[in-house]
């Protein structure tokens, strides 16, 4: 006979770290798949933030592992112990780090400056006049000031093109640090 306590206490936690790690390259693939956008939505461009899937897989994520705790907390037998109950638990923080990375992480443009606001909610207020130089990579905007090296991360981030060209006009192309590799490809 076979004892398949052995085998849900092996492929239970196996599989839902697979099913996760295959999840988040979905939700990246995804963030680099862009919609097109109406001329009518194309207008507003004062606000950049995280894409929406990153909502939806963090509250999907959460829903569902709390779900799951739930079910084996009602309804204990033996193959419940409380290490899966605790990795179960860990997904749940990482659907809840996502969601606040939605909510917290964002851009708001004018003409003379840009508030960014970091995952921690502090808020940094600049002018483009004090940004001296800057650095675009494949997934951060490197602002270099008198005072302070910035760094914004672009991964999964809506209307940061716009951003990327406001830079570019107020700042200048002189100012610009081109990082190796794929930059300079592109000039």
């Amino acid at each position: 006979m076979v004892n398949y306590d052995l085998f849900i206490y092996l492929l239970l936690p196996f599989l839902s770290a697979l099913i996760y790690f295959i999840f988040w390259p979905v939700i990246t693939w995804l963030g680099d798949w862009r919609i097109p956008v109406s001329p009518k939505k194309q207008k507003i461009t004062n606000l950049i933030r995280s894409e929406r899937i990153v909502l939806w897989a963090g509250v999907l994520s959460t829903g569902f592992f709390l779900v799951l705790i739930i079910i084996l907390e009602m309804f204990p037998n033996e193959t419940s112990a409380l290490w899966i109950t605790l990795m179960f638990a860990l997904f749940i923080v990482m659907g809840i780090f996502l969601i606040l990375f939605y909510c917290n992480i964002r851009i708001v443009l004018s003409e003379e400056h840009f508030t960014y606001r970091t995952f921690f909610r502090r808020t940094y207020k600049l002018t483009y006049h004090s940004v001296k130089q800057y650095k675009i990579t494949n997934r951060a905007i490197i602002l270099y000031t008198n005072k302070k090296k910035y760094k914004i991360d672009t991964e999964l981030m809506v209307g940061i093109d716009v951003f990327q060209k406001r830079i570019e006009a107020q700042v200048g192309l002189r100012n610009r640090v081109y990082s190796p590799g794929r930059d300079r490809k592109q000039n």
